[in-house]
């Protein structure tokens, strides 16, 4: 038998004896052991309600778990991680990588001319890295500089908060912590090396930006380029470290200014098969690679800044 239910007992005999006395409320209220009595009996069937009520909420939460996108509540992809882990480490974390795509090439071949199906079968889906010489011949994006880009990018008409909050910006292992900071540099920091990326992902600047270039003529027809474009732009001496995205695609980027060193490895799976195959992007070239299997890094080379768009196709 419980305590409660002997507390219950004593209780009710305990009034049995109260009755027979002629005694107020009062009176009654100021005994100490009828006070004890209440205060155990009310924490009692506290208890117990406390533990019916955690065990509701517990059965609750059990029953809409799998309802509930974790991961969109949680994770979103365009955050940076609280902890960074060194570069090499991602490829833990990787689909397993054909180290014949690496083993067999020696280079990053440079080619012209080339039709969308020969482009289609050899290089578009394969992973296999290629340079196309002359994609960029009918656009106007010569105009592109550091100041065209101030100037959009600071013009009034064209400022929206996404710029701060939904849009990437990408500042590598600079200091600069949006894309603002970047136009207002002053010359004593534009005069050290620099290196930032960012997502062109308001429409109306992007209308403007794709009034100078294309989707580029290699590409298949049935493919789909992201709505979102890329844009990196860097002094010499820098360039982006070594590094592998996840965005889903294959992707090109045409370099507009400057020249640029890439330099690609594949996972450490493969590290005694393969070696880091590197090349050097001109003014006029786009660089077609699939940036989430291979690791890569970009160094600006020459006097004059860099200049890249980009985008995924699918």
């Amino acid at each position: 038998m419980s305590k409660r239910v002997l507390k219950e007992k004593d209780f009710d005999c305990l009034l049995l004896k109260l009755s027979s006395l002629d005694a107020s409320d009062k009176d009654l209220c100021a005994l100490n052991s009828l006070n004890k009595l209440f205060n155990n009996v009310s924490q009692s069937s506290f208890a117990e309600k406390r533990y019916f009520l955690l065990l509701f909420f517990a059965i609750l939460i059990i029953a809409i778990l799998p309802l509930i996108n974790i991961r969109e509540i949680f994770i979103r992809d365009d955050t940076e991680c609280i902890v960074k882990l060194p570069d090499k480490w991602e490829g833990i974390f990787l689909p397993r990588f054909d180290c014949s795509l690496c083993s067999n090439l020696q280079k990053i071949s440079k080619l012209s001319e080339i039709t969308r199906e020969e482009f289609e079968a050899k290089y578009a889906y394969t992973a296999i890295p290629v340079v196309i010489t002359d994609a960029m011949q009918n656009w106007t994006t010569d105009v592109f500089d550091f100041d065209f880009f101030k100037n959009l990018y600071t013009n009034e008409k064209y400022l929206h908060d996404e710029y701060e909050t939904e849009c990437q910006f990408f500042p590598y292992k600079t200091n600069f912590t949006s894309l603002k900071q970047v136009f207002e540099m002053n010359k004593q920091r534009a005069a050290n090396p620099w290196y930032v990326g960012w997502s062109n992902c308001n429409p109306q600047t992007a209308n403007i930006l794709r009034k100078h270039y294309e989707k580029p003529y290699f590409l298949p027809h049935s493919s789909e380029s992201s709505r979102i474009d890329w844009i990196f732009m860097g002094s010499p001496g820098y360039g982006a470290h070594l590094h592998v995205d996840h965005v889903g695609n294959p992707s090109w980027q045409a370099q507009i200014k400057g020249r640029k060193l890439w330099t690609i490895e594949a996972n450490s799976e493969c590290y005694l098969q393969c070696k880091p195959i590197q090349v050097i992007v001109e003014p006029g070239e786009i660089i077609v690679i699939d940036t989430d299997k291979w690791f890569h890094k970009t160094l600006i080379i020459g006097d004059e800044i860099s200049i890249t768009i980009g985008s995924e196709f699918d």
